[in-house]
């Protein structure tokens, strides 16, 4: 089975995707800003991890709306993982212990505490060394001098 890129989509596929990412991240938004209605005794996370998680569905949209336009989708993606490593901060040095779930039967929990937080420390640098290569590609990629040339292809349209 062959995985299509956001480029591949047809304009209708990826204005739909890309609106339905957006209003997936918006309700989380909304949420943690208490523009729509919760039960607080649900929420188990401060409300700007709420409300990051929520980004990271945004930025997400927006950078499969802006597919055809590499730094601006590149910027979205720098962004979005940005979020993804702020929530990780978050689950690994600020959560407490006890809102901390899982692990692995019959090992202690402050070995399952200890190696899940090892593990998340590992996905922020990950997401945040993600992020600097998004980053570059966004304010790092050649400009055309030719004014003739078409915003599609100065933004590297067709990426080899």
């Amino acid at each position: 089975m062959s995985q299509k890129a956001a480029t591949d989509l047809s304009p209708k596929a990826t204005l739909t995707m890309g609106s339905i990412t957006i209003l997936a991240g918006s309700i989380l938004v909304g949420v943690a800003m208490n523009w729509i209605p919760s039960d607080p005794d649900k929420m188990h996370a401060p409300h700007w991890t709420v409300a990051a998680t929520g980004l990271v569905f945004v930025f997400g949209g927006l950078a499969i709306l802006a597919a055809h336009y590499s730094r601006l989708s590149a910027f979205f993606v720098g962004c979005l993982c940005l979020s993804m490593a702020a929530v990780g901060f978050w689950a690994a040095f600020i959560a407490d212990q006890d809102t901390m779930q899982g692990g692995i039967p019959l090992v202690p929990r402050w070995i399952n505490v200890g190696f899940g937080r090892m593990l998340i420390t590992f996905g922020i640098f990950l997401a945040s060394a993600m992020a600097f290569m998004a980053f570059k590609q966004s304010f790092s990629a050649k400009r055309s001098s030719d004014p003739h040339r078409s915003t599609r292809e100065d933004a590297g349209g067709s990426d080899d």
